[in-house]
């Protein structure tokens, strides 16, 4: 009898559960998967479509792009001071280690409707992107977002001629193992790169692709989104009620001498203890030939400017330092940390971006750095002395002029020195 019951009923039983459970669990859009979205930097996240797109259509959220220094949470991470005194907006914090120019450039591109329409945004460039031969392949392979690359075709693949932009951008993709692995791909690539318009039926097979990559980035892109509220709402509590800047600055003091006790580097104990501790005499002089003057990378940084002017975004960029005393310890060259920063700063200035915050020579400066390369207490708080009155103030118009001499050769291998 009870077998014939469980037959009857045991389906509509375990339907049940399974509605519960669904019930249960929280909406991708909602607003608290959004939050947690905004500072997650995981890579499902990064490298989708769908919940990227969803968090960038809110205008609460500010796109910050950067790389591992976006991490680097303490009581004066933009994250952590937008949360404590509700100041409007919530950093989406775009970036995590190895994401540079040529990801930042694919993550903006597949997300021109979200972000476009005269947004404000912040942009962290480290000058240690800036090496010879521009973004790593392990770093490049490891951000790579076929969904976000096919959005990118999707969007220019009906062109009679294409741009510098798309055919540089061609050009750098087809340099990468990751994306050859697909002929069918890579033939595209090659087509746009020699200017050759594609035919209609690769049209189609760009259109039907892409829409089977967004489905699937529908079903799984959320798995894996860690969160980082947790720490957010740890450092906010550490903060006075009302913002007082000398009373926070004073903070970053304490807790940057606190967290940089057990070594003379200003790095931080537990970074210096599971990194550097006994192995110091290693590292010295490792960085006497590194120089970031020239590089593939400001060709690949161009793209990123080139899709920003033609959004008609409201940029602030920030160029950050390298730890001081670190390198003395390396040899890593001061004058040509700032001579990079110079030829940065020319790139930015002559196309008309002339909202540029230069740290290159803070990071002597106390407190200002968490490790060797990733600004910290000070810096964060440095920071936000241009970010907030930046988001607060209203959009400025952009009269942005690229020039397509900075895809060139001759531009990454140009002198900083003879730049006036």
């Amino acid at each position: 009898m009870k077998k014939k019951l469980f037959a009857i009923f045991g389906p509509i039983i375990t339907a049940l559960i399974a509605l519960g459970i669904c019930a249960s669990i929280e909406p991708k859009d909602s607003p608290r998967v959004l939050e947690k979205a905004s500072s997650s930097m995981s890579q499902s996240l990064l490298t989708g479509q769908v919940l990227k797109n969803k968090v960038l259509e809110d205008r609460e959220y500010v796109p910050f792009f950067g790389s591992s220094e976006l991490n680097r949470f303490d009581l004066a991470h933009p994250s952590v001071l937008a949360k404590k005194y509700h100041r409007g907006y919530t950093p989406f914090l775009i970036g995590s280690a190895g994401t540079q120019s040529l990801t930042q450039y694919t993550i903006m591109s597949s997300a021109t409707k979200e972000i476009g329409n005269k947004r404000k945004i912040v942009f962290i460039i480290s000058p240690q992107w800036f090496t010879k031969g521009g973004v790593e392949s392990q770093y490049f392979d490891h951000w790579y977002s076929a969904v976000q690359v096919y959005s990118w075709l999707k969007q220019n693949s009906d062109k009679k001629q294409f741009t510098r932009e798309d055919r540089y951008y061609a050009q750098r993709l087809l340099s990468f193992s990751v994306v050859n692995s697909s002929s069918r791909l890579s033939g595209y690539l090659k087509s746009i790169k020699e200017n050759e318009p594609l035919s209609k039926s690769s049209q189609m097979r760009i259109v039907a692709t892409y829409e089977r990559l967004v489905r699937e980035d529908r079903l799984f892109g959320h798995i894996g989104i860690n969160s980082n509220l947790g720490k957010i709402n740890k450092y906010a509590k550490e903060l006075p009620k009302q913002y007082n800047y000398p009373e926070i600055s004073r903070l970053a003091d304490y807790y940057g001498k606190k967290g940089t006790s057990n070594n003379d580097l200003g790095i931080a104990n537990s970074f210096y203890t599971t990194r550097l501790q006994g192995n110091v005499k290693r590292y010295r002089g490792t960085q006497k030939s590194y120089d970031y003057r020239y590089s593939k990378e400001y060709s690949d940084f161009e793209l990123v400017l080139n899709h920003l002017a033609d959004m008609k975004s409201d940029v602030l960029f920030v160029i950050t330092p390298v730890n001081t005393k670190w390198s003395q310890v390396t040899g890593l060259s001061q004058s040509m940390m700032r001579e990079s920063a110079k030829k940065i700063k020319y790139q930015l200035n002559s196309q008309g971006f002339n909202n540029v915050v230069n740290f290159v020579d803070k990071g002597g400066s106390p407190y200002f750095m968490t490790d060797t390369i990733h600004i910290g207490w000070q810096g964060w708080l440095q920071l936000d002395r241009y970010v907030k009155p930046f988001l607060e103030s209203p959009y400025k118009k952009t009269n942005y002029k690229i020039n397509p001499y900075f895809y060139t050769e001759e531009w990454q291998n140009k002198d900083p020195n003879t730049l006036k």
